[in-house]
């Protein structure tokens, strides 16, 4: 069967092209009588594992505290851990135990929530900042992005700080043009979270 060129992977067509300069025949041999062929392309695994073993052998027969549970070993058990190849293992307890023994105390995350999409443009603003970045000529290196929560226009305007202030100043800058939304959806960084922003964001009604 003659095959299509377009069928003849390129990783195939290049030997071919490289045999056609010499006078040879092709003998078929089947799977079975390419055993050797199926080893060696395994060498290196096999050579790299050992090597591995071997090295984190020696390194446990550096260790003292290893050292010392493997003589335990010798005569009796001794927690979790077992010898194998002349290495020291252990047992790791399965993810659901070790969620419910190492669970966090304190305050418990909350869960997320969705936030309703607005029904026209302008109505909620997302705002963080971006940075730092490389520093400008006019030593600007943040970046202040406001996302338009119904069409997802973006403003950018460029801050030398997170500061409040600096965010105040852009966002009176854009009600200038735009009006005031109502709503801002921010994380809690400290310029967001500071009582000077939210003074000046209830100035706005928002």
């Amino acid at each position: 069967m003659t095959m299509k060129k377009r069928d003849v992977p390129l990783r195939v067509s290049r030997w071919p092209m490289f045999l056609q300069d010499f006078d040879y025949e092709i003998e078929h041999r089947s799977g079975t009588k390419m055993r050797h062929v199926d080893a060696l392309s395994r060498v290196s695994c096999l050579m790299l594992e050992d090597s591995l073993s071997h090295r984190l052998k020696q390194a446990q027969l550096q260790d003292n505290w290893i050292r010392a549970v493997r003589k335990v070993l010798e005569k009796d058990e001794y927690e979790d851990y077992y010898v194998k190849h002349d290495i020291l293992y252990r047992v790791v307890k399965s993810c659901v135990e070790c969620i419910i023994t190492d669970a966090k105390s304190g305050k418990k995350e909350g869960y997320l929530n969705t936030i309703s999409k607005e029904d026209k443009p302008l109505g909620t603003f997302h705002v963080d900042h971006v940075g730092p970045m490389e520093t400008t000529k006019k030593a600007y290196n943040y970046i202040l992005v406001v996302v338009d929560a119904f069409s997802k226009f973006v403003w950018l305007y460029p801050t030398k700080d997170t500061g409040a202030e600096a965010v105040i100043d852009r966002m009176k800058k854009q009600s200038s043009v735009f009006g005031n939304p109502r709503r801002i959806i921010t994380d809690r960084g400290a310029a967001f979270t500071s009582n000077r922003f939210i003074v000046q964001a209830r100035t706005f009604c928002i």
